[in-house]
């Protein structure tokens, strides 16, 4: 598995926890080795412009997800699963409303992102169900087993 991650916004993130939360996610859903993606940790500005641009809403969300498996397919990159992207800002304001530690929160939006990436549809409410319990089970996996610390305030 080759999995990219980035931080390009001002908190700290610990990538290694990110690795192993990505890794675990993909363990329980496929077999294939040779898998790649991409994550990157970005402000509410960044993940606003790529929400405009790409599902026409003019405001910040919490993840997106471009999966490669989606219109034409690049000669060359079959493992490559597509791209994530976490805003650290929504998860900081998220985790208060929700009662949540934002590491719980990153968490949870980074198994969201990949469960997207392996084909796991939210748009409708049958697909949607069968997501958000999927998504539950791991996350409540890997909380109760350590306390995941994704993010570190500098």
């Amino acid at each position: 598995m080759k999995i990219e991650i980035i931080n390009l916004q001002k908190e700290k993130v610990d990538i290694s926890v990110a690795r192993k939360t990505v890794k675990y996610v993909l363990k329980t859903e496929t077999r294939r080795k040779n898998i790649k993606l991409s994550v990157s940790f970005v402000d509410n500005k960044t993940i606003r412009r790529y929400n405009k641009k790409y599902m026409f809403m003019d405001s910040p969300t919490d993840v997106l997800s471009f999966p490669m498996m989606e219109g034409a397919k690049v000669k060359g990159d079959a493992d490559y699963l597509g791209d994530i992207m976490v805003s650290v800002e929504m998860a900081e304001k998220r985790a208060g409303e929700f009662s949540n530690e934002t590491g719980k929160e990153l968490m949870i939006y980074l198994i969201h992102g990949v469960l997207h990436l392996m084909g796991y549809d939210d748009a409708k409410p049958g697909s949607k169900s069968r997501m958000d319990r999927k998504q539950e089970q791991i996350s409540d996996i890997l909380w109760n087993r350590k306390k995941w610390k994704l993010l570190t305030k500098s």
